[in-house]
């Protein structure tokens, strides 16, 4: 059997229009953190401190803590009932990706990064890093592996590839160069559309947990960012489960990314001095108008502390 399947998959090869939308895919993600860490830093003075703490709460929370944990439960009884219902995995998973991303950024907020509450900026610095080591890991890792599978695949070193495997292994390798040959190359670039719109939300949930931290009647807001955070993730799960379509996923996702950006822009222009940036083209007389107004709030607020 293990022969057969070498030998199906020596006379494929995987288009080269596929390489290059993972391509496209894998330098999106390593770009879209730099290019968020440089604009913060440069045009908004944030600190460069948030972003790295953001990566490395994110690797910490996310990838250690919630894996572990997703990983005791399905070790129980448990795993049967949410492994056959949707919903409940959808619910389960939510709950838990809300519970310790929003958590891990709420104690970032508290211990490491309390002082840092002068610029709020800050807040969106954190989330680009959050948001942009999971696009790097999640797509950008990915991408790069898939890559180089195709590689080997296409310079018929399949053999390499699958020497070490067997089994259920080698029926997944299977499955994924058999996806690397048939999906449509543009479905790769999707991932870039899902990257933008996740670093997005996780910068608006960094602005919820930052001002629940900074104001103490604004608390409400932490538990707003679990929630939402929790039902985005569940409903995407139930989405892709049901429909079997990325498409129908991604317009979710896009549709998701925009009222919450629009509920945070609400939660910034009553509780922030600068004004959030908009995600649209902004004209030079806006923008001055804006630094303008910045300037006068901050001196008001130094005379009101002297």
């Amino acid at each position: 059997m293990n022969l057969l399947l070498l030998a199906e998959d020596a006379e494929q090869s995987i288009p080269t229009l596929t390489t290059t939308c993972m391509t496209l895919s894998a330098g999106f993600s390593f770009l879209l953190p730099v290019i968020l860490l440089v604009y913060l830093w440069k045009f908004k003075k944030a600190d460069l401190r948030p972003f790295f703490v953001g990566c490395i709460v994110f690797i910490l929370f996310s990838l250690c803590l919630e894996g572990i944990f997703a990983k005791f439960i399905m070790s129980t009884p448990l795993e049967k009932i949410l492994s056959n219902n949707i919903v409940l995995y959808a619910i389960y998973a939510g709950i838990l990706a809300g519970l310790f991303e929003e958590g891990g950024r709420l104690l970032a907020f508290k211990t490491v990064l309390k002082k840092d509450y002068d610029n709020d900026y800050d807040s969106l610095m954190y989330g680009a890093g959050h948001g942009g080591i999971e696009a790097v890991i999640t797509l950008g890792l990915v991408m790069i592996s898939n890559i180089a599978i195709a590689s080997m695949v296409n310079q018929g070193l399949t053999k390499e590839v699958t020497k070490d495997l067997s089994g259920d292994s080698l029926k997944q390798m299977k499955d994924l160069i058999d996806s690397l040959i048939n999906t449509n190359p543009f479905v790769f670039l999707t991932g870039i559309l899902e990257r933008a719109c996740a670093c997005a939300m996780h910068m608006c949930f960094s602005v919820m947990v930052w001002f629940s931290v900074k104001k103490k009647d604004k608390s409400s807001l932490f538990f707003m960012a679990m929630i939402l955070h929790a039902i985005v993730n569940a409903i995407m799960l139930i989405i892709n489960d049901l429909s079997g379509s990325v498409l129908y996923t991604e317009i979710f996702i896009l549709i998701a990314t925009i009222a919450i950006y629009v509920y945070t822009k609400k939660i910034w222009s009553t509780e922030a001095t600068t004004v959030l940036p908009s995600p649209s083209f902004v004209t030079e007389p806006v923008v001055s108008k804006a630094k303008k107004a910045n300037e006068i709030v901050r001196k008001v607020s130094k005379e009101e502390k002297k």
